[in-house]
């Protein structure tokens, strides 16, 4: 009973196959930009809720293909000047998806917009009703249909069809939000951790100065443990001295570095340091481990090594990542891109790296 059902099923794609190619060159003679795939879908009726929602799964994968075969023929046919295969959408990108556009939303985070007529999950073979994008789902927009997404965080959209793309603005001269760090440096700047670094600058590539590492380190602590930010300078006073005072009350830092000359704190931190202070800064219930990594495991860290806790601490909570090659670099200066990974890691931990 099984085999026949699936046998007529197959018989119903195969035909389908044969009526999406018919129409398709049909519709290439009139140069029309819909999607022709998505307007004889719609056409049919209840195509998605009674035949996909309820399909075996060897048909699902069947059909898929037989729609990338059309929608390729259709690009080949007839070239639409705004259809992109791929791109890489940073934060604060608008996207408005018109009708017979197809999309897929692979990571990143998206919400819906504006939204007019009936888009299709043809993933699961539903329309759209709770305005959220599954991850990697394909979604198709009907006929006199409409929808648009905003990126929230830089994501890969797969994508045909007649598309607009407004770009978001970047705060800074010198990044793009669709660097892939973006993200990172967006949000420890909202929380007021990190700053720039002049007029719309950011300088991604600078090194972190030990006394910049302690302070970021001190206003990490006092969001994690107070909720606000309330260190300043008084009047007078010299403006690193509140950061030094408190993250030695703090014990952010060791017994050698409170006896440190003003000179010795304007070098680049080593990222073995960037991690002491952050661990200290951070509650330890806050850094659970999500990744094994033994005590020794990582081949430039010595179980005995100074801040070797530190490191495997972080390492093991997901906030540093460990290097392909298995080293972690302690001795390399961090740069401020890179401190603004570490810190939004520490501070999301839904962003925290499962190795």
């Amino acid at each position: 009973m099984r085999k026949s059902f699936i046998i007529a099923f197959m018989v119903l794609a195969v035909a389908l196959a044969a009526v999406i190619t018919a129409f398709t060159l049909s519709r290439q003679a009139e140069n029309n930009t819909d999607d022709p795939v998505a307007t004889q879908a719609y056409a049919s009726g209840e195509f998605f809720a009674n035949v996909l929602a309820n399909s075996l799964t060897p048909l699902e994968s069947r059909m898929g293909a037989v729609y990338d075969s059309a929608v390729n023929n259709q690009k080949r046919m007839d070239p639409q000047e705004n259809t992109k295969t791929s791109a890489a959408e940073g934060r604060g990108t608008v996207m408005t998806f018109k009708s017979g556009a197809w999309f897929q939303v692979n990571g990143g985070s998206v919400s819906v917009g504006n939204r007019e007529g009936r888009t299709v999950d043809i993933s699961d073979g539903d329309v759209l009703s709770d305005a959220k994008i599954e991850t990697s789902h394909r979604y198709i927009v009907g006929p006199d249909a409409t929808l648009t997404l905003k990126i929230n965080r830089r994501t890969d959209v797969i994508m045909a069809g007649p598309v607009e793309v407004v770009a978001g603005e970047s705060d800074y001269v010198d990044l793009q939000t669709s660097d892939w760090y973006y993200d990172y440096v967006a949000d420890v700047v909202e929380l007021g951790i990190m700053d720039s670094t002049g007029d719309k600058t950011f300088s991604p590539n600078d090194p972190v100065s030990r006394i910049s590492g302690v302070v970021i380190s001190c206003l990490v602590s006092q969001l994690k443990n107070d909720g606000e930010i309330t260190l300043h300078a008084a009047d007078g006073e010299e403006w690193y001295r509140p950061y030094l005072e408190y993250a030695s009350e703090k014990g952010i830092l060791s017994e050698a570095e409170t006896g440190y000359a003003w000179e010795d704190w304007k070098i680049p931190a080593s990222r073995a340091e960037v991690a002491h202070w952050l661990c200290h800064a951070t509650p330890k219930n806050d850094l659970n481990e999500i990744n094994d990594v033994k005590r020794g495991s990582v081949s430039d860290v010595r179980a005995t090594r100074e801040y070797a806790t530190e490191i495997y601490t972080l390492l093991r909570a997901g906030v540093f990542s460990g290097s392909p090659d298995n080293t972690f670099q302690p001795d390399a200066q961090i740069t401020r891109a890179q401190m603004a990974i570490v810190v939004d890691n520490l501070m999301n931990k839904d962003l925290r790296v499962k190795q």
